[in-house]
Order: C-alpha cells, then sequence, then structure tokens
C-alpha cells in the first residue's frame, strides 16, 4: 500500500517569481524561512516566513526595498542561494542577482540593459525575528552576487563565494569585519579557454576544528582555516573520480568534478555531499582523511543510462 502525503498550498502572492534556490531552513523556533527569486530586470526577490503552529504565510521584505534600491535601475537583487543561518539570537543570509545571459552553455552577466546601471553587489543582512528588524552588514565586491554562503557557528564567521569571478570572503560576525581572501577558481565563470571555472556551490565547514573546505571543477578540494588566513591544497583526496563521469573543468554545462550539496552529519561526524550530473553520494571526513564512495541517489532512469 503506497503512502500518501497531503500537500497544503500556500499561495505567496508573488507572480513575478519563478524559483527558489537552496534558501529554504527550518530555523531554531520551528518557523520555515525563504527567498522566492526571480530573473526579471525590474523584480527583486522577496523574503517569507511560514509559521507551522498557525499555518500561516508572512511576507518579510522585498530585498529591493532592503538594499534601498528598490526604483533606482539598478541590476536587482532578484535572487538569494543561501540557508538562513542562526546565531546569537539573530538570522543571517545573503543575496544574489539572476539577471544574466547563455553563452556556449555557460552563464554570465548580461550587460545592463539601456537606462540600467550595474549590479551593486550582494549583501549580507541579518536579521531579528523578535523586532522584526533587518540589518545591512556587508557587501560583495559590484557586479559580484552571493552565489553560496555557509557559517561557522563556533565562531560566528560567513563564508561566502561570489559569482561571476570566485571571490572567496569570510565576514565576521562578532568584529564586524569582511575579509576578502581573492579569486579562488581561476577567472571564475567568466574566465576564458583554461581560466574558465565553474564556481563550486557549498562550503563544507567543519565544527570540530572550524576548518571550511571546498572544491574546484577539476576535482581538488581545498581548506581555509580562519587562524591562519590561507587556502591549502587538500593532499590526500581528490574529486577526480571515475564515477562521477568524465568532465572537461573548462567547458560549461556542467559543474565538472564539484560537489555540488553537503550537510554534515553529527552522529556519524562526517558530511554526506552529492556529487551533481552523477548524483553519487559521498562522505568526507577531514580528520580521519576518509573519502568513500556510497551510491547514486538519482532516479532510476539516470542509474540505468
Amino acid at each position: 500500500m503506497k503512502k500518501k502525503i497531503m500537500a497544503k498550498q500556500m499561495n505567496s502572492g508573488f507572480g513575478e517569481s519563478d524559483s527558489n534556490f537552496n534558501s529554504l531552513t527550518v530555523v531554531d523556533n520551528g518557523h520555515v524561512y525563504f527567498t522566492l527569486s526571480s530573473h526579471q530586470i525590474d523584480t527583486h526577490g522577496r523574503i517569507y516566513r511560514y509559521e507551522p503552529e498557525n499555518q500561516t504565510l508572512v511576507f518579510l521584505a522585498d530585498l529591493g526595498d532592503l538594499t534601498g534600491e528598490q526604483g533606482k535601475k539598478t541590476i536587482p537583487h532578484g535572487k538569494s542561494h543561501s540557508a538562513f543561518f542562526s546565531y546569537q539570537g539573530k538570522y543571517y543570509f545573503a543575496t544574489h542577482y539572476g539577471y544574466y545571459q547563455g553563452n556556449n552553455n555557460k552563464e554570465e552577466p548580461a550587460p545592463p540593459p539601456e537606462g540600467y546601471h550595474p549590479y551593486t553587489g550582494g549583501k549580507i543582512f541579518s536579521y531579528d525575528e523578535k523586532s522584526n528588524a533587518f540589518t545591512l552588514l556587508a557587501s560583495a565586491p559590484a557586479e559580484e552576487g552571493i552565489i553560496t554562503m555557509n557559517m561557522d557557528t563556533n565562531k560566528g564567521l560567513l563564508y561566502c563565494l561570489t559569482w561571476p569571478k570566485g571571490y572567496m570572503m569570510v565576514y565576521d560576525i562578532n568584529k564586524n569585519e569582511m575579509k576578502n581572501i581573492g579569486q579562488v577558481s581561476r577567472g571564475g565563470e567568466i574566465g576564458a579557454g583554461d581560466n574558465y571555472f565553474c564556481l563550486c556551490r557549498s562550503f563544507a565547514i567543519d565544527p570540530r576544528d572550524n576548518t571550511a573546505y571546498f572544491t574546484n571543477p577539476d576535482g581538488t578540494i581545498y581548506s581555509y582555516h580562519p587562524d591562519e588566513g590561507v587556502v591549502k591544497t587538500v593532499e590526500w583526496a581528490h574529486l577526480k573520480k571515475d564515477m562521477f563521469g568524465v568532465w572537461d573543468p573548462h567547458e560549461g554545462g556542467h559543474q565538472g568534478y564539484n560537489w555540488r550539496y553537503l550537510v554534515w552529519n553529527e552522529k556519524h561526524q562526517k558530511f554526506f555531499c552529492v556529487h551533481g550530473k552523477s548524483g553519487y553520494l559521498f562522505t568526507f571526513d577531514p580528520l580521519k582523511k576518509e573519502l568513500i564512495l556510497l551510491d547514486r541517489i538519482c532516479s532510476e532512469y539516470c542509474r540505468q543510462n
């Protein structure tokens, strides 16, 4: 007998939205936060909260209003790729932009239409649910969105990677300081030829020693510890696996050997990661120096083909 799961539709009233990118988050009090995104030239993303206790969907803010860019004809903050991270009673998130163009299977920024201004840079915000107050904390460089963000909850650090050039940035919440580490993926997603690298979409932050990890599409894994402030190559592991397929890291249309998404599992004391194109699940334990392939978690059709 098949088990049925009943769903209830909640209408946001945001007809211009077309997507949600990784922002759906159940926070510590059970509320569900998410950002609805849009790729339209005059539309900023919008933030919502779902309250399960009364089954209410609450509109919280328009990113254009939060950034002060509503109606100013800048390339809009159309998206958010970040979850909502909880730290000392507040939630933290970042903005991104969705106005781009395709070029030879690659996505790259589109020139602003006549009368419009370039993107001002992705923003980091905090939100206090008790006071319903948003605070702008920091910005990425101009014309760089924040394509992924994760938090070191032990030290209060936000790790960001920007798009399209791939700047790694670390924001210290307690010091209110942003550190730009520089480009970590060659020329990023606007690099030409061998300088093109599709950017990683997930930072792994090990809560045991506060080391952050990320990948590049050639399969290289990198580490960064805030006390050292230096990006290092992980020598004991590599993601260029035959099981993941054969990918040219300098071509568009895929993410090469990057891991796509991952979660830390407290019980098993390791990360569970997935490779995007193959759908292969694997574990990553930096302290034990173990990277173990498990199984493909894609559809039966993909497994057979």
